[in-house]
């Protein structure tokens, strides 16, 4: 998730500061295009994944350190 939210965030830009945004005109278009692009969604996103992917790694950990017997037991029933 990192690589995608620091590509995305390096596209948004580089396009904004070479030639910036052109619209085509179609309000609905252009206004889904502006919430999404120069809204940063997909960083947003990007980031908000990164932080669930460590909230799920730290329980994970918690519970292999707070109870080692049922982790074993899940282990060897698998």
């Amino acid at each position: 998730m990192d690589l995608f939210t620091s590509a995305s965030t390096v596209i948004i830009y580089v396009a904004m500061l070479s030639r910036g945004f052109r619209y085509s005109g179609d309000q609905v278009a252009d206004n889904i295009f502006c919430v999404v692009v120069e809204g940063a969604v997909f960083t947003a996103a990007g980031v908000v994944a990164n932080k669930a992917g460590l909230v799920v790694i730290t329980l994970e950990r918690y519970f292999r350190i707070a109870h080692p017997g049922q982790s074993a037991q899940h282990l060897r029933s698998s």
